[in-house]
């Protein structure tokens, strides 16, 4: 990985708070891309085998053959911890959202080869608000391409804040399937900005910000790698919604070990 993609761009702060969401290319490349990929493969032939055997699962929202959403690779892969807790993380937490900053969440998210289900038009916080922690801001997103992406295999689609003006998490519906269209509703648009980006490159996102993606139309696997990080950390009834690993404190990164990370 290129130390913090060299020094930040100072237009990130700008981009993020006019459209909600901006681009780091090629952010990641080598062996950290490499070992990322491993992990996802690993993720999914696990998830696979629950599925087939009719496992509960942290994140019920996988389906066999089909997509997967795989957490807690952060306390089992040193790839993943360096990523999460690199200092190019560590720039996009501070350009973003200012001197200290959180892990909350790490996901793979895969789609199998021409799938059936792309994900619908969300956004990542419309969860806190929906376990009545919608008090807190919205988190911020950083959507990893561990493969090329475009409008074949399943390229984010976004809802910019300049275009919607949608700024705050709107009601979702998480009892309805995430296949369903009834799930929320923004209104009338015109299908948003596709972003094709290449392999190891980064979508920072506002929790706010709507987004979506199509199925994968291709016979390979569409892996990306979605991590979120709070301002604080996100608790209810005293507890830790999800994780609530300090990972900026007055701007100072620090890098925890697997014990410190918890569940």
């Amino acid at each position: 990985m290129r130390d913090a993609g060299g020094e930040p761009d100072p237009l990130w702060p700008r981009r993020f708070a006019d459209d909600g969401y901006f681009v780091v290319e090629r952010a990641l490349d080598g062996p950290l891309l490499d070992g990322l990929r491993a992990d996802a493969d690993r993720a999914v032939a696990e998830e696979r085998g629950r599925l087939e055997r009719g496992e509960p699962r942290y994140v019920p929202v996988s389906r066999l053959d089909d997509r997967y959403v795989i957490s807690g690779f952060v306390r089992r892969s040193e790839f993943v911890r360096q990523l999460v807790f690199s200092e190019l993380m560590a720039s996009i937490c501070r350009a973003t959202m200012g001197a200290d900053a959180f892990l909350y969440s790490e996901t793979f998210v895969c789609m199998a080869p021409n799938n059936e289900n792309g994900w619908i038009w969300h956004q990542d916080s419309s969860y806190l608000d929906y376990v009545g922690c919608g008090h807190y801001p919205p988190n911020l997103g950083m959507w990893v391409a561990l493969d090329d992406v475009d409008s074949r295999n399943g390229a984010l689609r976004v809802l910019p804040f300049s275009v919607l003006n949608v700024r705050r998490v709107v009601p979702h519906d998480l009892t309805k399937p995430w296949t369903s269209p009834d799930v929320v509703d923004f209104g009338r648009h015109d299908g948003g900005v596709l972003l094709p980006v290449p392999a190891g490159s980064i979508i920072v996102t506002s929790g706010a910000l709507p987004h979506a993606s199509d199925p994968n139309r291709t016979d390979r696997p569409r892996r990306a790698y979605l991590i979120q990080y709070s301002r604080q950390p996100v608790v209810k009834d005293g507890k830790p919604v999800q994780l609530a690993v300090p990972f900026l404190r007055d701007g100072i990164r620090r890098v925890p070990t697997p014990a410190e990370i918890g569940r």
